[in-house]
């Protein structure tokens, strides 16, 4: 894979990770058979509950320049550790969901609680991977963020045609 490819999927990869709290070891592994995972190790991906692409925030065809690339990574480093203490939350929390459901328990009181834990922390996930996308449109040019406005859009319609027609009740 050359390096712009690799820089694409990095930068996909980290907002991903924002959203759905991605370890980067788990997602380079998965990146490699094609899909990745979320908090709770369900997969994603091409032909996976987002589609493809799951909700990425694409830079392909942007052509960023060596410094937009350099300002890119630092703030995927920057957000990557931020999340690192909220990932570390999700994880135990599903741990703790799957001893609550196991074998056929079920305890109402207990997974409202531990789902409402669950949702906090989604919550401070979904804040830092929407701050890292903002910082990062944030240094395209304007010709960059028009490209990047027409790239979603396309994307949008892709997306429509295959929900198709919009009941009314």
């Amino acid at each position: 894979m050359n390096r712009k490819k690799m820089l694409v999927v990095a930068i996909a990869l980290v907002v991903g990770m924002g959203a759905f709290g991605l370890t980067a070891a788990k997602a380079a592994q998965d990146r490699t058979h094609g899909s990745r995972r979320n908090f709770d190790g369900q997969m994603f991906g091409p032909g996976g509950p987002q589609g493809r692409g799951g909700g990425r925030f694409a830079f392909r065809g942007l052509d960023l320049t060596d410094a937009q690339k350099e300002q890119v990574k630092a703030i995927q480093q920057k957000s990557f550790e931020t999340s690192k203490p909220y990932r570390e939350q999700l994880r135990a929390i599903h741990e703790e969901m799957k001893a609550a459901t196991a074998n056929g328990a079920y305890n109402e009181e207990a997974v409202r609680a531990i789902a409402a834990r669950a949702s906090q922390v989604q919550v401070e996930m979904q804040v830092i991977g929407l701050r890292t996308k903002s910082e990062i449109y944030n240094i395209l040019t304007a010709e960059q963020k028009a490209k990047l406005a027409e790239f979603e859009g396309k994307r949008s319609e892709r997306q429509q045609k295959r929900r198709g027609p919009a009941k009314n009740n």
